[in-house]
């Protein structure tokens, strides 16, 4: 398993920073990103996003194409996989987590679809997490008794009740 680490860094209100780091893991390259070229993919994706997508393939086409840039890094870095997995951690600090990058496309198909290398799309967050403690509250259980049909001996369940108390 391989994975790529891409990182979006606002630059300024109009360009992103795009981090990514070379498979064989010898640092990061940079290059600017305009977002204006993904805009109508931010203004879908901020309109659409608990219903289906327009058209997948065109957004999908579109986010790769941005991503590639001129350099084409990112078909280079699927063409140049070794492994049978390729990860591309895809850590979003630019307030674009909501842009739909599971539907990436590199006009042969959907990069979730490939099987060599299969290709898997992951959010992550740069440095450590800290963990939220869990709530220390009552565990709030009802039993409740039940007498299936077709089954004998029938229970006798205020019978049962007396001579078993449950406690809890």
């Amino acid at each position: 398993m391989q994975i790529l680490y891409i990182e979006l860094h606002p630059s300024s209100e109009t360009k992103v920073e795009l981090r990514y780091q070379k498979l064989n893991g010898q640092g990061y390259e940079k290059q600017i990103l305009r977002i204006s070229d993904i805009e109508d993919a931010i203004a879908l994706a901020e309109r659409d996003i608990y219903v289906s997508m327009p058209d997948p393939v065109a957004i999908g086409q579109k986010l790769f194409g941005w991503l590639d840039g001129d350099g084409r890094w990112l078909s280079r870095a699927l063409a140049d996989c070794q492994g049978e997995l390729l990860v591309l951690a895809i850590a979003n600090l630019a307030k674009l987590p909501h842009l739909p990058w599971e539907v990436l496309h590199d006009r042969e198909g959907f990069l979730i679809d490939r099987t060599f290398p299969k290709v898997v799309t992951v959010r992550w967050t740069k440095g450590e997490v800290v963990a939220n403690e869990p709530a220390d509250r009552p565990l709030r259980v009802m039993f409740m008794a039940t007498d299936p049909k077709g089954v004998e001996p029938r229970t006798t369940f205020f019978i049962e009740e007396k001579s078993n108390p449950i406690y809890t």
